[in-house]
């Protein structure tokens, strides 16, 4: 049996723990191809870091109070 795995996060200006994450998962789950990473809005930095697993870039949300509430 073969089958195909990925695994999905979000990043916001937090490049610390997003070069975290894609060390991690991309060790464990065979390399970065199997990597998506969410960007709020345009991030360079983040882009660069990232290289190897599929960005997909969401326009930021300027000042919306209940993007975050949990």
């Amino acid at each position: 049996m073969s089958f195909e795995i990925c695994a999905l996060t979000n990043c916001a200006d937090d490049h610390f723990f997003l070069a975290k994450w894609l060390d991690y998962y991309g060790r464990v789950l065979g390399g970065r191809h199997h990597l998506y990473v969410i960007l709020d809005g345009p991030d360079p930095i983040a882009r660069e870091i990232a290289q190897g697993a599929s960005l997909i870039e969401m326009p930021r949300r300027p000042d919306d109070p209940k993007f975050e509430q949990t």
